[in-house]
């Protein structure tokens, strides 16, 4: 909630904050669309937020945020995903891979 434009925010749901990347996710999976085994499909998910960050570096190791282990704990669970890859962007950083979780496919999980 803002005061005003430009104002510092009263307060912040943080449980709303870190589900709001599987929700996001979960409202396009729900649309259902349909493509054809030929295409491969993307989901970019964008923000234009400059303080949503996914993936952070704490004393040099590479950490990820709860909205980025939620979004990828709900799509482990699917049985059916039609994205072949999910990813988040904030336009400004480096794009981080949600799916299929790339730090996982490099350790060989």
């Amino acid at each position: 909630m803002l005061k005003e434009s430009g104002q510092i925010p009263w307060r912040i749901d943080v449980d709303k904050k870190n589900a709001a990347l599987k929700e996001l996710i979960r409202g396009k999976i729900e649309k259902h669309y349909a493509k054809s085994d030929e295409v491969i499909l993307w989901l970019v998910v964008f923000t234009t937020c400059s303080n949503y960050w996914l993936e952070m570096y704490d004393k040099g190791v590479l950490s990820i945020s709860e909205s980025l282990r939620q979004a990828r704990e709900y799509l482990r669970g699917l049985t059916n995903l039609i994205f072949d890859e999910v990813w988040f962007t904030d336009m400004q950083t480096r794009p981080v891979q949600i799916w299929p979780d790339a730090a996982k496919s490099r350790a060989g999980f």
